[in-house]
Formats: C-alpha cells, sequence, structure tokens
C-alpha cells in the first residue's frame, strides 16, 4: 500500500493518471512465512465464538512480534501470516559493497530474530477453558527466505483489487515451513546463508542434538535444503537485541496536504478496492469511531456473526515461476490480473464476494463466498452459487485458456475479524471453509465438486454425481462429494398427480368422516405428516373446515375439538387434553330422541398466519365437496386455531358440574377433586391416595377423561379431534387419545405432525398396533402431504395480489412455482415478499408480471431458511433485537417476560422503562404483522390457557354479547400481559443460529432473574414455570448448574409422586445432560447409558457437583426399578460407588450417609442385604474405623448427627441376610439390644431427615422389632409383646409423619407393609 500511495504522489504531481492495473514493484526482502496448527482440533472443543477469541489472541502475539521487530504484515492466509522485511532499494541510495551486506544481513537477521521469538513464546501454546482447565494446545512452525520479490497489483477500479506477491521468496519460504516441525524454524539455504557468512557465528554451548545439527548444515546447503536455525527457546544465531520503530505502526508516511482533494477522494476510493465488501459496508458511520484498543475489540465482537455461507475455492492452473524474460513476466502479470477480473465481475453479478486472491506453495488461489451480511439472495444455490461457479470455471476455462477447480462446502462459520488490533482482515473459519480447500485435492477432479450441505440446497438444480466419500477435520462422518452436471436441464416442480391442490388428501378424510357419521363405528385415527413448508397446519384446518360444512349439508352433527402441541409443554401431565376435556364438558348432553340437535360450532384458523389462505381457497377449490353457502364461509375465516379448545374455557369448569358427571360415570369423589385439579393445572401430590396408588390413580384418571369426552360428544353424529405438532403431545394426554380410540366410537382424530420431528412420546405399543392392525381394518391412515400444483400457485397469487388468475402472466407464476418448488409456505412468502417490495407490475401485455428492475431476482424460494434471514435482515434494529432476545427466551413468551429481560439486557433506566415498553410493544406488533410472531392473552380463568387477542368463539355465539363485549373493551386491558408464540419454529432456529453463544447465556441469565422475581416461591411454580426456568438456569453455563440441578430434582420429585415415572426420568436426564455433554468420549457403545461421562469430567468435579450428580443419578435408578429395569439400576449403581462416591468427602459421614440411603433401600428391596451391608460399612463404618484414635476422638473431626441411626442400619441388614439365606444365624445380641428401653429411640429431626431420602429411622427401628419377632421361634410371650408393643409406636409415628409429608412416597409406601404387619402381630399376641 505504501508503494501504491508514493505512486499516486508521484502521478498527482504529474496530472497523470493514478496507477496503472496490474502495477508491479521489484524488490528484495526477508520473508517469514508463520504457520499456525491446532484450530481445526480447537474448534471441535471451543465452539466456533471462543474459537475466535483464542485465535486473535494468538494472531495479536504473533503480530506483535513481527511489528516490533521492524517487519511488516504481508498477508494473511487462513491460519497464517506472510511477514516481510524489506532491503533498500540500492539504486537509489549510494552505499558500499560492505553496507549493502550489512543492510541485507539485517533484515534477514531481524526476520530471524522475530520467528525465533515467536516459536519460543507461541509454541505447545496451552489453550485453558472457562474453568481454567487446558484442552488443548496451539503450535506453530515458521519458514525463513531471503530473495527478489515482485509486488503486484491486481484488479480495476470499480469493484475490487489484490495485492500479491510472487518470487523465489515465496518457494523458499514454503519449503522452509514445510520442513519445519511444530516448534522449529527453518531457514532456506539462502537465509542461512547470508547469516553465515557474516561476522556472526552459530552459538556455543548449545545442545548435542543441534551440534550434530550444525554437522549436517553445510551438507543442508550444499543439498539445497532448509536449516534449522531455532527450536523453541534456543535459537542457533545471534538474536538482534534492537527493536526498530516500524514504519506501519506509524500508518504511511506520505505528506496527504500535498496530493489536492480530487487526487485524494480517488485515492481514497481506490484504497477502499482492497477491503472486503462487508467491511467497508461497515464502516458507514463509523469514521469518527475511537480507535483505542478496547474500542476496537468491542467493534470486532459486535461486527462477528454465526452464518450458513457458501464457501467457494478456486484453484486456476497457472505457473507463477518468474523468468528473467521482462515480457513473459509481464504477460504472467496480465494473466493474474485477468484471473481476478473474470472472477470478481462473475461474483458481482450473482452477489457474491470475493474473499481473497493468494499465491503460495499451493498455487493461485482465489476464495469467495455466498450469504455473507448485505448479499443474502433467494435461492442462494440454484440461483447464485452453482451457475456462478459455472461460469466462471467456464470463464477461466474458454476465455483465458485455464484449466482450474473448484470446491464449494456449505456450512456454518465464523464471519468476523481475524488478526491483531491494528493488522486484521475479514475472514470466515470454520470446518466448512478448510473442507472447501480439501476439495481441490480431489483425485480425478472433474472441474467443480460440492459437499451433501450444497447438493441439498440445490436438489432441484439438476444432477448430481457421487464422488468417492472423504475424511475432514471437523466432520465425524466420511464427508460425501458430488459433482454438479447440469444448471439449465432440470425439471423443476414436477409433482405427484394425486396431489391436486390437496383435493385428494382433504376428499379422502372428507370421505372417511361421511362414512363415519353415517354409520356408526369404532374410532378412527388419519396421521399426517409432510416436510417444512408443506403447509400441514393449513391442510388441518381447510380439511376440518370443508368436512364440517360437508356433513351439515348432509344434517349431520359435527363436534369439533382440538390443540396446539408445545414444545414447552411435553412434560406437562395432561397439557394437551385437558384443555380439550374443559372445552368438551361444555357440549350438551343427548338430545330427547327425534329431535335433532344443532350443531355446536368449533371455529378454525390455520397455525400458520404466515399462510394467511382463506377458507374459501379450499371451499372453491373443493366445490365437489362442499355447499354453496356464503355466509358460512365467514365462520372459517381470521379464528385462532389455538382458541378451539380454550373458548369456552373462559367461563371455567365448577367443581359441581364436574362431579355431576363424574358421579353418573361412577366415579369416586377422590378421583373426581383429582381430576378436577389435574384440569386445572395443579398437582396432587398432597393427596394420600395419590402417594399410596399413584400408577393405579392415573390410571383411573385417564380412563375417566376418556368417558367423559365419549359422553359429552356422544350426542353428535361425528366428534373430531384435531390436533397438530402432535410430537410435544405429553405422555398422559397420549394415553388418553390411546383410551379413547380403543373404547370410543365415532371419533375421529386428524393428528399433525412433522416428518423430520422429535420422535412420538405414545406408548410402542399402541403405535405398533396402529401401523398394524389399525391399518389393516382401516381405523389408522396416513397421508403425506407434498407440492402444490402450478395451477394452485397461481391460485395463491391471485389472492395474495388481490387480482384474477387470468390477469396473471404466465411466466411470473411459472418462476413462483419452480423457484418454491411448489411448497404452499414458501410460494407464500415469496409472493408476500413480491408485494411488500413491490417487484411486480402491469406489462405491456396487461398482464401482471415482474417489473423491469426484478427480472434477475425472479422471486424464487426453494428455502425458506434463506427467506427467513432476508425478512429478519429488513426489519429495524431494535425489532431484531427484540427477536433475538425472544429467540432465547422460547417458543412461547409472555410480555412481561420479554419487558424484564430487555430492561437488564439493554439496561434501561428507571425514567425510560416506560418509553421502552411502549417501543418493545410495537416491535412486538410489527413482527406479529410481519407473521413471526402470534399474539395471545392468558385465560380469564386464571388458567394457563390462551385466548386469542381480536377473534371470537362462535362455538357458543351470541351476537348481541359479544358485540357488547368488544365495544366495551376498557383500556386498561391494554395493559394486561401477553403470550407471543413464533408462528413457524423455522423464523426461531433461524434467528438462534446466528447468534453468539456468550450472548445467549446472558440472555437466559436474565430471564432466570425476571422469573424468579415473578415467582419467588418454589412451591407455588407449577410445571410448565418450573421446566421454563430450569431450561433457562440449564444454558446459564457453569455458574447456574447446581440450581438447575436442583430444580431438576424437584420437578422430578413431583412428577414422581404422580406416577409420571416416564416423565420424571426425562427430567433427570436432561439435568444430567449438563455434564455429559462435556465428556469428548468416541464410544458409541455406551450411548445407551445414563451415565455417559468421562473420568475426566468427573474428576473435574467440586464437591456440590459430586452431590447433585449423585442426586439425579440415584433418581434414575430408583425411577428405572419402578419400570422392571432392575439390570439398568444396579448399573447405576456402581458407578455411582464405585467412581463417584470414592472421590466424595468420606470425612463427613452425614452426606455419605445421605447419599447411600436410597441406594441401601434400592439393593434391600431387590433382596441384595448382603451387598447393601457392604456399601454401609465402606462409607460410613470404614472411615470411622480408619481413625487410630477411635470413636470418641472421631467426634471431633466428624459433624455427625445422624450417629443414632448407624447401629441400627447395621442390625437391619444383618438379619436381612440371615432372611435372604446369606448368613445362618441371627447375633443374639440383637435382641436384647431391641429390648432395652432407650435403644430405637430417635429425634423429630433425624426422622425428618432421613425421610427426604428415603425410611425415616422410626421405620427402620419398627422393621427390626418385626423381623426379630418373626424370625425368633422360642420368643417368649412377654419379649415379643414388648418388641411388638415398640414396634408399632415406631411404625405409627413413621407412617403419620409419612402421611404429614405427602411429599415423598418411600416413607409411607414402606413403612405402610411393616405397620400392617405388627398390627396383626399384635392381635396374635
Amino acid at each position: 500500500m505504501r508503494d501504491l500511495t508514493r505512486d499516486a504522489l508521484r502521478m498527482n504531481k504529474k496530472k497523470d493518471p493514478l496507477v496503472m492495473i496490474p502495477h508491479t514493484h521489484r524488490y528484495k526482502s526477508a520473508l517469514l512465512f508463520i504457520d499456525m496448527s491446532g484450530f481445526t482440533k480447537l474448534s471441535l472443543l471451543l465452539g466456533i465464538e471462543n474459537l475466535s477469541r483464542v485465535i486473535n489472541a494468538y494472531f495479536q502475539k504473533i503480530i506483535d512480534e513481527v511489528t516490533n521487530h521492524g517487519g511488516d504484515v504481508l498477508k494473511f492466509a487462513g491460519d497464517a501470516v506472510f511477514a516481510e522485511w524489506r532491503a533498500p532499494n540500492y539504486d537509489h541510495i549510494n552505499l558500499s559493497a560492505k553496507q549493502r551486506r550489512d543492510e541485507v544481513y539485517s533484515c534477514v537477521q531481524m526476520a530471524a530474530t522475530c520467528a525465533a521469538n515467536v516459536v519460543a513464546t507461541c509454541s505447545d501454546y496451552p489453550v485453558l477453558n472457562d474453568d481454567g482447565v487446558k484442552i488443548s494446545t496451539l503450535n506453530v512452525h515458521c519458514g525463513l527466505a531471503y530473495g527478489e520479490m515482485v509486488g503486484i497489483h491486481v484488479g480495476n477500479d470499480y469493484n475490487r483489487r489484490e495485492f500479491i506477491v510472487l518470487g523465489e521468496s515465496i518457494d523458499q519460504v514454503t519449503k522452509a515451513c514445510d520442513a519445519a516441525k511444530y516448534g522449529e524454524l527453518m531457514a532456506s539455504p539462502e537465509a542461512n546463508d547470508i547469516l553465515q557468512r557474516q561476522r556472526h557465528k552459530l552459538k556455543r554451548g548449545m545442545s548435542q542434538r543441534y551440534l550434530h545439527g550444525k554437522n549436517k548444515m553445510n551438507k543442508a546447503k550444499d543439498s539445497g535444503k532448509p536449516v534449522i536455525i531455532a527450536c523453541k527457546g534456543e535459537a542457533y544465531f545471534e538474536k538482534t537485541t534492537n527493536k526498530k520503530s516500524p514504519e506501519s505502526k506509524e500508518g504511511v508516511s506520505i505528506p496527504f496536504d500535498k496530493i489536492d482533494f480530487a487526487s485524494l477522494e480517488h485515492l481514497q476510493k481506490l484504497l477502499s478496492l482492497y477491503v472486503h465488501p462487508v467491511v467497508l459496508s461497515d464502516q458507514t458511520g463509523r469514521r469518527n469511531s475511537q480507535r483505542n484498543a478496547k474500542a476496537m475489540q468491542e467493534r470486532h465482537r459486535s461486527e462477528a456473526e454465526l452464518r450458513s455461507v457458501y464457501t467457494l475455492f478456486i484453484k486456476p492452473i497457472v505457473n507463477t515461476e518468474l523468468t528473467k524474460d521482462a515480457k513473459q513476466n509481464k504477460e504472467l502479470y496480465n494473466l493474474l490480473d485477468d484471473i481476478l477480473d473474470v472472477v470478481t465481475s462473475v461474483l458481482d453479478g450473482y452477489k457474491g464476494h470475493l474473499r481473497q486472491f493468494i499465491v503460495d506453495d499451493k498455487g493461485v488461489i482465489l476464495i469467495a463466498t455466498f450469504g455473507l451480511r448485505g448479499s443474502l439472495s433467494p435461492n442462494m444455490a440454484t440461483e447464485r452459487v452453482l451457475p456462478a461457479s459455472r461460469n466462471i470455471h467456464s470463464a477461466l476455462q474458454n476465455d483465458l485458456g485455464i484449466n482450474n477447480f473448484i470446491g464449494i462446502t456449505l456450512g456454518q462459520v465464523y464471519c468476523g475479524v481475524v488478526g491483531g488490533i491494528k493488522r486484521h482482515e475479514y475472514a470466515v473459519l470454520g470446518p466448512s471453509v478448510n473442507l472447501s480447500a480439501r476439495l481441490l485435492g480431489m483425485t480425478n477432479h472433474p472441474g467443480i465438486l460440492v459437499n451433501d450441505d450444497v447438493r441439498q440446497e440445490a436438489i432441484k438444480w439438476g444432477t448430481f454425481s457421487p464422488f468417492p466419500p472423504m475424511k475432514a477435520k471437523g466432520y465425524d462422518k466420511l464427508v460425501h462429494v458430488y459433482q454438479p452436471l447440469s444448471a439449465t436441464e432440470a425439471q423443476w416442480g414436477k409433482v405427484n398427480p394425486r396431489f391436486v391442490g390437496r383435493r385428494n388428501e382433504i376428499k379422502s378424510v372428507c370421505k372417511l368422516a361421511q362414512e363415519m357419521a353415517i354409520q356408526y363405528g369404532p374410532t378412527k385415527m388419519f396421521f399426517v405428516s409432510g416436510e417444512s413448508g408443506a403447509g400441514k397446519s393449513d391442510f388441518l384446518v381447510q380439511t376440518v373446515a370443508i368436512m364440517r360444512r360437508l356433513l351439515v349439508t348432509l344434517k349431520r352433527s359435527v363436534v369439533v375439538k382440538g390443540n396446539i402441541g408445545k414444545e414447552e409443554d411435553t412434560l406437562v401431565p395432561f397439557s394437551l387434553f385437558r384443555s380439550i376435556l374443559r372445552d368438551i364438558l361444555t357440549e350438551s348432553e343427548p338430545h330427547a330422541e327425534g329431535k335433532s340437535p344443532v350443531p355446536r360450532r368449533s371455529l378454525f384458523l390455520s397455525i400458520a398466519r404466515h399462510l394467511q389462505i382463506k377458507s374459501t381457497l379450499a371451499l372453491s377449490e373443493n366445490a365437489s365437496i362442499a355447499s354453496n353457502n356464503e355466509d358460512d364461509d365467514q365462520n372459517f375465516d381470521h379464528v385462532s386455531f389455538s382458541s378451539i379448545s380454550e373458548g369456552n374455557s373462559i367461563k371455567g369448569i365448577s367443581k359441581k358440574q364436574l362431579q355431576e358427571i363424574c358421579s353418573k360415570l361412577g366415579a369416586s369423589k377422590s378421583l373426581t377433586l383429582a381430576l378436577f385439579r389435574y384440569m386445572s393445572g395443579k398437582t396432587v401430590t398432597n393427596s394420600v391416595v395419590a402417594v399410596e396408588e399413584k400408577d393405579q390413580i392415573l390410571n383411573e384418571i385417564v380412563d375417566l377423561m376418556a368417558k367423559i369426552f365419549i359422553r359429552c360428544s356422544s350426542h353428535a353424529d361425528l366428534t373430531v379431534v384435531a390436533l397438530d405438532e402432535i410430537q410435544y403431545t405429553d405422555i398422559m394426554s397420549w394415553k388418553v387419545i390411546q383410551k379413547i380410540y380403543e373404547i370410543g366410537g365415532n371419533i375421529l382424530f386428524i393428528c399433525v405432525s412433522r416428518r423430520s420431528g422429535p420422535q412420538l412420546y405414545t406408548d410402542d405399543m399402541f403405535w405398533r398396533k396402529l401401523h398394524e392392525t389399525g391399518r389393516q381394518s382401516g381405523r389408522f391412515q396416513e397421508l403425506i402431504l407434498g407440492p402444490l400444483e402450478q395451477t394452485d400457485i397461481a391460485k395463491m397469487a391471485s389472492i395474495v395480489l388481490s387480482c384474477k388468475e387470468e390477469e396473471l402472466d404466465g411466466q411470473f407464476v411459472r418462476d413462483i412455482f419452480d423457484g418454491t418448488g411448489g411448497m404452499p409456505d414458501f410460494a407464500f412468502q415469496a409472493l408476500e415478499n413480491c408485494k411488500r417490495k413491490g417487484l411486480h407490475d402491469r406489462l405491456g401485455n396487461k398482464k401482471i408480471g415482474w417489473g423491469n428492475d426484478t427480472t434477475e431476482l425472479m422471486a424464487k424460494f426453494p428455502s425458506l431458511d434463506e427467506l427467513l434471514l432476508q425478512r429478519i435482515d429488513d426489519l429495524d434494529d431494535f425489532t431484531r433485537n427484540i427477536l433475538h432476545l425472544a429467540s432465547v427466551l422460547g417458543h412461547s413468551f409472555t410480555l412481561f417476560e420479554i419487558i424484564g429481560v430487555s430492561e437488564h439486557v439493554l439496561s434501561i433506566d428507571e425514567d425510560q422503562k416506560q418509553s421502552h415498553a411502549e417501543k418493545l410493544r410495537t416491535s412486538l406488533y410489527t413482527a406479529v404483522k410481519e407473521g413471526i410472531l402470534d399474539e395471545s392473552v392468558p385465560g380469564q380463568d386464571g388458567t394457563d390457557e390462551l385466548k386469542h387477542v381480536s377473534f371470537i368463539d362462535f362455538s357458543n355465539y351470541d351476537a348481541e354479547e359479544d358485540e357488547e363485549k368488544i365495544i366495551s373493551r376498557s383500556s386498561s386491558e391494554e395493559a394486561e400481559d401477553r403470550i407471543y408464540t413464533f408462528c413457524l419454529d423455522a423464523w426461531r432456529q433461524k434467528i438462534l443460529s446466528y447468534l453468539l453463544e456468550s450472548y445467549k447465556r446472558d440472555i437466559h441469565e436474565h430471564a432466570t432473574s425476571v422469573m424468579k422475581l415473578k415467582f419467588p416461591d418454589i412451591d407455588k411454580r407449577d410445571y410448565r414455570t418450573k421446566l421454563k426456568l430450569f431450561h433457562h438456569l440449564k444454558q446459564c453455563g457453569n455458574g447456574s448448574i447446581l440450581e438447575a440441578a436442583e430444580l431438576a430434582i424437584n420437578i422430578g420429585q413431583s412428577l414422581r409422586q404422580e406416577g409420571m415415572i416416564s416423565q420424571s426420568i426425562l427430567v433427570h436426564n436432561e439435568a444430567l445432560d449438563m455434564w455429559r455433554k462435556k465428556s469428548k468420549t468416541d464410544d458409541k457403545s455406551d450411548s445407551n447409558s445414563t451415565v455417559v461421562m468421562s473420568q475426566e469430567v468427573i474428576k473435574s468435579m467440586d464437591q456440590s457437583q459430586l452431590t447433585s450428580v449423585i442426586k439425579l443419578l440415584t433418581g434414575v435408578a430408583q425411577l428405572s426399578l419402578k419400570l422392571e429395569r432392575s439390570a439398568y439400576s444396579l448399573e447405576i449403581i456402581n458407578i455411582i460407588l464405585e467412581k463417584m462416591m470414592p472421590r466424595t468427602n468420606l470425612r463427613n459421614i452425614d452426606n455419605s450417609l445421605l447419599l447411600i440411603y436410597p441406594i441401601l433401600w434400592m439393593l434391600r428391596n431387590l433382596r441384595m442385604s448382603k451387598q447393601a451391608s457392604s456399601v454401609l460399612d465402606e462409607f460410613v463404618f470404614h472411615p470411622i474405623r480408619r481413625n487410630s484414635g477411635g470413636v470418641a476422638r472421631l467426634m471431633s473431626a466428624f459433624s455427625s448427627r445422624l450417629t443414632p441411626v448407624h447401629e441400627p442400619l447395621r442390625v437391619l441388614f444383618d438379619i436381612m441376610m440371615y432372611v435372604e439365606g446369606e448368613t445362618e444365624v441371627i447375633d443374639e445380641g440383637f435382641l436384647l439390644w431391641a429390648l432395652e428401653s432407650n435403644s430405637l429411640r430417635f429425634t423429630e429431626s433425624i426422622d425428618e431427615t432421613l425421610s427426604k431420602y428415603g425410611r425415616c429411622a422410626s421405620s427402620v427401628g419398627a422393621e427390626i422389632c418385626l423381623l426379630l419377632v418373626q424370625n425368633h421361634w422360642h420368643l417368649d410371650k412377654r419379649k415379643k409383646k414388648l418388641l411388638v408393643e415398640k414396634g408399632c409406636e415406631l411404625a405409627d409415628k413413621a407412617l403419620k409423619r409419612a402421611r404429614k409429608i405427602g411429599y415423598y412416597e418411600t416413607p409411607y409406601l414402606e413403612t405402610k407393609p411393616v405397620y400392617d404387619q405388627l398390627q396383626q402381630e399384635m392381635k396374635n399376641v
């Protein structure tokens, strides 16, 4: 750049054109190549954000060495740096031969000293994680050369320029670096000769290894091989102690005041051509920004992004060796200039970016990208990336006669600054970038190769021929490679003829509904699935609307109920079905015989509001099965789907109403009360019945729910239950659905799910039954939704653009159809984008088509992902920031929640909170209007259900009453909370994909604070609140890991208390994932184990973490036992006892006892009392015996409040070993000890403490008394009576406590049998 600027000054004086391109400058210099390694491995350990921080810190150390030693960073090359020390231009300086040699030596010595310092300080560079633990190592090796070089400015004056270097030094330095091992500096023979010829000799006292190496130096020199001159802390030449103040630190030393304004402005423009376009666009408005290091670091962080980017490595096969023939060299310069011109011209036409143009040991390489900020375009793969690559390949080959290879990959990369504070460049980093370079080296390269991610995005572009898969860094599996064969011959939009505007699918469902309404039969299920963008939700809505109209026309009554599964509710018991049940309770009882019931209307609107296609579209297209009553159509438009189930629940369900119907069905009062609590979203943990017989009570509740639903809907000819996002349905709701399917009649379930979504939570046997016997009997049918036809897209376009179909230009419709693949969601987004940006216009033929300025855009969106990102980029900054917060908060969030979080994150002052809240509401309104969010208000009955704003439920419609409600709506309603939900999960996932991990953690921490402030009492938090708080805590990082674990244990205990074993296991495992994810194990065989934790992770845990993990694992073991998975439970127990307990503080006897206490009872229930006794001895008694001072002295060292229970536990397990046949006799001393008046007496504190982990101490004492009575056959009546009385007293005390606690199941369930047997013994006495 200094040369260019000096030439600019020179040309300014002559009033000549500024600089001619290609512009060359020949000079000699010492060239240093610093190659770093370890970044790819590190990216697998740290994640891309932390990787960036480590890389830049590492680069900064190296760049500081270069600049401090008078060098200049010539070029960044991925994870390498070229630096140079230029020798003076002797043509303009009068120097003697000796002076010239000294100057040359000074350059080489300074470069060698710099490199020696780099390998000394940057070799074996440890990388630490957030906990200060070393996780990886970065390394460096260097090559040093000296020779003549040519710097070349290539490019043009309008879009891009690059500075590249050629010459013998490039070959020298790359060969030297390749020969160097990690931590070594190798000099080319030319550079080493300069160091050796001068008076500075190799240091004395060097190690024997390098003395041996010294003897080889002359041989190496003679053979032309590089020579080692430094290794880590040792240098084998005399290092200079002088540090120059390099010119680069002061910038370009040119008197700019001598350049006139016009030339200066032109110079600024030319310099900007060397800057990456993304960086250049970011400079707008930053000219007066601070230039201190901290400000620059913050700016670099703010500009960093995580994006899915297409990376192209382009390798023209060119010989870049310079010759003595000036004309031949000039031809080479011009050829390189032409290469850049061709590539940048094509990229500019396809809105791509040139990342870098470099000449190194790999030859000539150009790196291009698509998808960076400001360059997003529709249909990136098929309309930009692949056509551009083919044009580049063709132009280089045909126009310039240069063979070339291109590798294209797609993947998430870090986009931002790489380097130091003052010397850096814009780069893209990630495994996919490395893979793109690797593709160039494929054997039998055909010209263009792509990875599978590109192929998936461009599946309709043409034919892809597979190549042998390859192994690449950053990829766990072999990478599949393909050759794209054609860009124009592919047939887009070819669909199966049976998918005609969804007519066939809708007719098949309606036909089944008609048959069921006419003739009574068993319950049936229609299962609909489809890929993203298939319009599944809209299909469900339209099908039910048409079905209702059809049955009304046939004078058949129909009841329609439905709900939407929510991701956050998958662990909330009955979350999906309880609102349906509340709604069905409002249905009329069966009518008197002979009277036709008036059908109640439940209303539907597409959940996917982004596709706002009115029911009239489907109705008019399916006229053969629909009536012509236009008045009915109005009732199917603009009604929220979620109001289907909540419309009548606003008034609430009274206990009296529920008791009446439950009484008719023969349900007990306790069962009715339990059902009411579940339907209210509450728990039944304080119910003794629930503690005693949870499994039975849950099954009875499932049966009762199913019977209530069947009874309340029995007056209708057909009951339809429409369930969207069925993959998020909780286990208990699935059980109700299963029960209705088994015993119900004339009920039709229509379930919608993603084809590639989460696994269903239904019972495996029920699912197999559906697919086997259900399918054979016609009770279960499946549909897979595919694309629409072109005629359907034309109809959609006429609705969106408010015109008639015949007014649409054929090419316009074809472009939309081809570009979206006929997928309705994508097509609607494309049409909305066209309408919003005014891309359509009236053509000369009076048809509506593309505007004159948009013919190249064509609005083709085969990937919803691309369009969503473009839509998000189009929003204002504040709205984007609010959506960032919203995406982290979850699929659904409340207005108050996001206000609270945003105030923390954005540091809103108290006096600005009101205006901030108003601004935030405006942004949320914008997101709702854009179809990104859906808005709801909480149910007015105080439940957690939702009622959508501005919509009326006509299922119980009173026109005058509702009109009055609408008119009299108070202004205070505007201040109530709102609930917002992402219309498509794709919106949320896209936003999350480009947020930095540290920023997400910050948001989770703020959300945690807001939730704790709103719900300070943990016992008053419902399941949904607890689960959401747990999710936030889990994502906060190590600082909240213990709190998250404790909350998971709390949630798991609540679920277990209600008999929901599987849900409780899921919660425990989610908490354990916080530690599992730290394990970097390749042992796939252990993937089904509860504990997939490396020994290193276990060793890294502190005592608090160990305690939490043991509690969680113990919980999983207990729950697995209830599911009769004893082998699995024993596996977990062994891991706890062998790997974790020994690492705890065994001096804390109380803690050790409480940790193993649940395990003792699991082993006892498995009739493994001998093992339980061994565990008790190892972790309680052995630590006591190990102290030579005895028990008395030990009490001063051990804080143990539970000592009184030690002996009873030992006695109990010794007796149980006799019962189980492990020993032949019972110690007679046990009987005498038990009969003592002061034995087996425990304080309330001890009982209360132990009852939280298992049976209380009094329960243990009661069982000892019972076992002694049962196993001493010749016991006299007096002793027997004393033991029985003591046992009954202890059992009664334990049972009262169990009833009082009510929260823990073990104390009651395991004490009650002991109590009953003692009562029987008392009768015998």
